[in-house]
């Protein structure tokens, strides 16, 4: 989903998001941090982010 959203903001943009927030005040991304903790690591705009999602325990 996280991908998705950065991939479409790529195809709008041109460029990938800066960072997780962006596509959440932009793309309407929604992020569950309760259940999941979620890191969105960009190298360079024209590559794609790496994003990982793990479970809360």
């Amino acid at each position: 989903m996280i991908q998705n959203c950065a991939q479409q903001c790529y195809v709008v943009e041109g460029v990938y998001p800066p960072e997780l927030s962006y596509m959440e005040d932009n793309y309407g991304l929604r992020v569950n941090r309760e259940d999941y903790y979620v890191t969105y690591e960009v190298f360079a705009s024209n590559l794609p982010p790496k994003v990982t999602v793990v479970s809360k325990p």
